[in-house]
């Protein structure tokens, strides 16, 4: 009987995500590796955590890694915080590296994404972050989100 193999070798490429399982500080000066993670395997079947970091499922040529956290500043002046993509410990570098703004005594919703990353089956992103202007506390809150896609 005939079989048919539709992709190759590993398969075609699989997202991947994992939510933030907790509240977490942004320390100034500091790149911190943001931590408690679990896999989201209910939007992205297979996904899975490893050393607070998200598995890629497959290689993907031209990935896209995205982060998305609601982000808590305790203090009265607008603060910054850097965002930087690691692949398996080694950060992407300064192309790579994104930043964001949280205003002010207030909670508000950011993201950071980098595209055209290159990856192969099992590699770990993990993701790190710091404040690098303002004063108060940033606070990573419960809920947020990374993702491995690809277009």
């Amino acid at each position: 009987m005939p079989c048919i193999v539709v992709g190759g070798v590993g398969g075609s490429f699989l997202p991947s995500g994992m939510n933030k399982s907790s509240n977490q500080t942004i320390p100034n000066s500091t790149l911190t590796q943001i931590i408690n993670w679990t896999a989201d395997t209910a939007t992205f079947p297979g996904s899975s955590v490893s050393s607070n970091g998200l598995v890629a499922q497959r290689n993907a040529s031209a990935a896209t890694l995205a982060v998305e956290w609601s982000v808590q500043n305790s203090g009265f002046t607008a603060v910054t915080v850097e965002v930087d993509f690691r692949v398996n410990t080694v950060s992407l570098g300064a192309p790579f590296i994104q930043s964001f703004v949280v205003d002010g005594s207030s909670t508000q919703i950011r993201t950071a994404s980098v595209a055209g990353i290159a990856l192969a089956e099992g590699d770990v992103v993990t993701v790190w972050a710091r404040g690098v202007s303002g004063g108060g506390t940033r606070t990573l809150q419960t809920g947020g989100w990374m993702r491995i896609t690809q277009p």
